[in-house]
C-alpha cells in the first residue's frame, strides 16, 4: 500500500496502489575532491534501556575517477530532466551489488546499468527491455544472471553483458519483484495472488501456487521454504521445491486492534534464527516461528510500514511512517531505542552490518546510525526524498538513490560524498 506517503504519482490495480518510482539512464559522473557529510539538526535517539547496556543519458558513459579498489566516493546524475513539482516524481536508483559490481535498474529508459562498485565506471548497458515502468523494485541476481519485473513478465539478463538471456509470461500486472535463490526464480502476482517458480537458467515453469488471495510483496527464500506476504495481512510459508504450503500466519488474528483495510503485509520477510519478522501497513511488526508460523511477539508503531526489518546482533531494525527507526529486541520483541529522523517518513529499509545501521529517509537524508545506542553517526543530505530506495554495501561504500535522481557511493565510515 502507497495511501500515507507524499508526492507519489499511483496507478490503482485492486486494492493497492503502486508507486510509479525508478532509476533512470546514467548521465555524468562527479568524483573529485570530496566534501564532508552535511551537519545537520535532525535526528535524536531515545533509548529504553542504560546507555552502556548493548543488544545480545544526452545519455553519456561517465568516465571512471581515480580511486583505489576499497572505492572513491562518487555520485551519478542519472537524469537531467527532473519534473517539475507536483507533476511526477524524480526517477530513484534501484542498485543490487554482487562482488565488485553495481547494478542499477532504469524504469525510465527501460535498461539495466553495470557499473563498477568503487568507481561508478560503466561496465555494460543493456538493450531497452519490456521492463514495468511504474515497478520499484531492484534487480535479483543469482548465478550469471540478473532478473528484472517486466508488466506480465520475467526478464532474464546475462549479467556479464547485459544481454537478453529469456523472458517468460507471469500473468496480469503488477508482479511482484522476482526473487532468485539456487537456480530458481520466484515471482507472484498482486490481482492473482499466484506465486511461480521458474528455472533460473530458462525460464520454464517449475511450480505454481494460487491460494495467496493477493501476493503484496516480494518472497523471501530461506531455509528450502518460500515465505510470501499477501495484502489480506497473511504469511504463507510454501516449500521452495514444491510449492505446496506448509503453514499460514494470520495478522489479523494476532492484533485485533488493527484498522480494517490496514491489515496487508507490504513489505518482504526478513528469516533469521529460525524466526520470520514481517511488517504490515497498521505498523506492526511481527516475530513467527519459522518451523510452525505460531506469533512469538508482535510490536506497535503509531506510523505505517512499508519496509522490510533487518535483523543483526538479536536486534530488529525497521523504520516507519512515523519518521522513527525502531530498534526491538528479536527474541521479546521490546523496545531498545528509537531514532528519529525528519518529516515525510521512514519506507527505506535498513541495512546493519559492522554495528552500524543505515537507512534513508523522506527527510532527503541518509543516516549511519550505532547499532547499539541508536546514536547517530553521521547524515547526509541529498538533494530530494530517500523514498523506497534502500541502502547496499559495496565494499567500504554506501550506495543509496535519491529522488533527486542521483545514485550516492559514500564513504561507508564518514559518510564522505564525492564534491557536487
Amino acid at each position: 500500500m502507497r495511501h500515507c506517503k507524499p508526492k507519489k504519482r499511483t496507478r490503482e490495480t485492486g486494492s493497492r496502489r503502486w508507486a510509479s518510482v525508478g532509476a533512470a539512464a546514467l548521465v555524468t559522473l562527479s568524483a573529485a575532491a570530496c566534501s564532508t557529510p552535511t551537519t545537520v539538526p535532525q535526528g535524536t535517539a531515545t533509548s529504553s534501556a542504560p546507555a552502556s547496556q548493548t543488544s545480545s543519458q544526452s545519455r553519456q558513459t561517465p568516465s571512471a575517477p581515480a580511486g583505489n579498489r576499497h572505492g572513491t566516493p562518487w555520485t551519478l546524475a542519472l537524469n537531467t530532466t527532473v519534473p517539475a513539482a507536483g507533476t511526477a516524481d524524480p526517477p530513484i536508483a534501484y542498485a543490487t551489488v554482487r562482488g565488485a559490481t553495481v547494478y542499477a535498474v532504469d524504469y525510465i529508459d527501460s535498461r539495466v546499468y553495470a557499473l563498477d562498485a568503487a568507481t561508478g565506471a560503466q561496465r555494460w548497458r543493456s538493450a531497452s527491455v519490456a521492463l514495468d515502468t511504474e515497478a520499484a523494485a531492484p534487480a535479483a541476481l543469482d548465478g550469471n544472471a540478473v532478473y528484472l519485473q517486466g508488466l506480465t513478465q520475467v526478464i532474464a539478463l546475462n549479467a556479464a553483458d547485459g544481454t537478453v538471456e529469456w523472458t517468460a509470461s507471469a500473468g496480469p500486472p503488477p508482479l511482484t519483484a522476482p526473487v532468485a535463490a539456487d537456480g530458481v526464480v520466484y515471482v507472484g502476482g498482486e490481482q492473482s495472488g499466484q506465486v511461480l517458480a521458474l528455472d533460473g537458467a530458462t525460464g520454464k515453469r517449475k511450480w505454481q501456487f494460487n491460494d495467496a488471495a493477493s501476493a503484496a510483496g516480494p518472497v523471501t527464500a530461506a531455509d528450502g521454504t518460500l515465505f510470501l506476504p499477501d495484502q489480506s495481512g497473511k504469511v504463507y510459508a510454501l516449500n521452495a521445491a514444491t510449492g505446496s504450503q506448509k503453514w499460514v500466519f494470520d495478522s489479523r488474528g494476532a492484533d485485533t486492534a488493527e484498522p480494517t483495510g490496514q491489515s496487508q503485509i507490504d513489505s518482504q520477510p526478513t528469516v533469521v534464527g529460525g524466526v520470520v519478522y514481517a511488517a504490515s501497513y497498521a505498523g506492526m511488526v511481527f516475530a513467527i516461528d519459522e518451523s510452525t508460523g505460531k506469533l512469538k511477539w508482535s510490536f506497535h508503531t503509531p506510523g505505517p510500514i512499508d519496509s522490510h526489518p533487518a535483523v543483526a546482533n538479536g536486534t530488529v531494525f525497521i523504520g516507519a511512517g512515523d519518521s522513527k527507526v525502531y530498534a526491538l529486541n528479536s527474541a521479546t520483541g521490546k523496545q531498545e531505542w528509537t531514532f528519529q529522523t525528519g518529516s515525510g517518513g521512514v519506507y527505506s529499509s535498513p541495512l546493519a552490518v559492522n554495528g552500524v545501521v543505515y537507512v534513508g529517509s523522506n527527510d532527503g537524508r541518509i543516516y549511519a546510525l550505532d547499532a547499539a545506542s541508536g546514536q547517530r553517526k553521521w547524515a547526509f543530505a541529498t538533494g530530494g526524498d530517500i523514498y523506497e530506495s534502500s541502502p547496499v554495501l559495496a565494499g567500504g561504500l554506501l550506495v543509496i538513490g535519491s529522488q533527486d535522481g542521483k545514485l550516492y557511493a559514500l564513504d561507508a565510515a564518514t559518510g564522505t560524498a564525492a564534491s557536487r
